[in-house]
Order: structure tokens, then C-alpha cells, then sequence
């Protein structure tokens, strides 16, 4: 990048078509994790901030790296060669050659964003939230065609979905979100407003 871009959408922009994807499917975990994060741009680098907690990640020729801090990554050591994913004393390299592990990034995001609390004192991140279809926004993926989409998704993005429609208090919001999830199931390439392909 031959200039330093302004915010993480112009340092996603400026990514190729594939690191975009990924990009946006970490920025999507790291938000849902942590939906209260400041975005912005620290050393040249999307960078999720909360109070004086803060998440980098950048990407390299093979891998897109999270640059937790040496703690974090001592706390997600075992984790990590569990994945099968390269690390160093302050990052964490999730390669290019394999599918973005959403459900990991969550757990690090987490454990580094929580506010409040010691980074050293906080215990790994429990296990997301799980759920179920509601019997009124299945109809409506059936109504509208959708269903073999919607179960071609990957568990991840088809329970965040669920997640993000049923969470609101106000029907209207309910609705936009599932309209959203509806619109992006019938293009098949966009999962939360940024570029997704099958298989990632």
C-alpha cells in the first residue's frame, strides 16, 4: 500500500479480492465479539480498541496475522498448535491455505477486548452463544426460497445470523436484519456486507 489508508474499510479495499474476504470475515468476528470496539488504523494496521485493550491484525503475503500482545498469545499457545496455526511471541498467523477458524478469532478477541478486567487474570473465552432457527424466520427463509442456501452456509455465518435477527428489542430491527440475510442468501457472495465465497 503505498499510502497508509484512513480506516479499515479503505485498508480492506485496498486488499486483494481474496484477502478482502478474509479480512472481512476476521473484522465480522472480532465485531461480534467485541460490538463496542473503536475502529481504526494503529501502525498501518486495522486495530480494535476498547478503553486501553486493543486487537491488530494485518496481513502478510500468506496469512492474515493477529497481533494480540505476548500474553494473549502465551493464552491461546496450546489452542493455536491445536489449529495447526504458526505463531511468534506476539501474533498469531492464520494461513491463506485454509478456512478463516471464526469461532478461534471470537475466543481472542474476547479475551482481549473484555474490558473491565487484568488482560493476565481473564480465563479463555467461553464457547459462543448457540441458535436455534425460530419457527417465524425459518418460514420466511422458506417463503422466499432460500432454505438450501441458508444450509449451504457455514454453521458460523448461519448462527450469527440468527443471533443478529433475534437479538434487537424493536421488531423494525428484527426485520431490517432479516431482510439483510435474506438479500445476501439470494446474491450468494456477501455474508454481512462484505465478499464472501463458498468454502471460506
Amino acid at each position: 500500500m503505498s499510502t497508509q489508508p484512513y480506516t479499515v474499510e479503505e485498508y480492506i479495499a485496498r486488499s486483494s479480492h481474496e484477502k478482502a474476504e478474509r479480512l472481512g470475515l476476521v473484522r465480522t468476528a472480532i465485531l461480534s465479539a467485541a460490538p463496542q470496539a473503536e475502529e481504526l488504523i494503529s501502525w498501518g494496521m486495522p486495530t480494535y480498541r476498547v478503553g486501553g485493550n486493543q486487537l491488530h491484525v494485518g496481513c502478510a503475503k500468506n496469512h492474515i496475522g493477529l497481533y494480540p500482545g505476548s500474553a494473549a498469545a502465551e493464552q491461546f499457545a496450546q489452542r493455536a498448535d491445536e489449529l495447526g496455526l504458526a505463531r511468534t511471541k506476539g501474533s498469531i498467523h492464520l494461513p491463506d491455505s485454509r478456512p478463516i477458524p471464526t469461532d478461534f478469532v471470537v475466543e481472542v478477541a474476547t479475551w482481549c477486548l473484555a474490558s473491565g478486567r487484568d488482560r493476565e487474570q481473564r480465563a479463555p473465552a467461553k464457547p459462543r452463544e448457540r441458535h436455534e432457527v425460530p419457527a417465524w424466520v425459518q418460514e420466511e427463509i422458506d417463503r422466499a426460497g432460500l432454505a438450501e442456501a441458508y444450509a449451504a452456509r457455514p454453521p458460523y455465518q448461519r448462527n450469527d445470523y440468527i443471533g443478529w435477527i433475534v437479538r434487537p428489542k424493536q421488531e423494525k430491527t428484527r426485520r431490517a436484519h432479516l431482510d439483510q440475510m435474506l438479500d445476501e442468501l439470494r446474491r450468494g457472495d456477501v455474508y454481512m456486507k462484505m465478499p464472501w465465497r463458498t468454502g471460506r
